[in-house]
């Protein structure tokens, strides 16, 4: 996998600025389907932390999250 979908993960607050300063082995973990450390991550207009990984579909390169934490659910 080559390629990084910026603007999936812009939708959810991580610009194509922050996701090219990671460091170069979390880059390279990233596109071989590895899974990133927590970053900052919104669903839904909520703020919280995720690890994040890329899959191949057939549409394209989706983002998968795993371990999401700190996401306040208010009533």
């Amino acid at each position: 996998m080559d390629e990084i979908p910026y603007e999936i993960l812009s939708e959810h607050g991580l610009s194509q600025e922050m996701v090219d300063d990671l460091p170069e082995n979390v880059i390279e973990s990233l596109l071989t389907g590895g899974r990133t450390p927590v970053l900052p991550f919104n669903i839904d207009d909520k703020k919280g932390k995720a690890r994040i990984s890329l899959v191949r579909t057939n549409a394209g390169v989706d983002v998968l999250t795993s371990e999401i934490l700190a996401f306040p659910f208010l009533s």
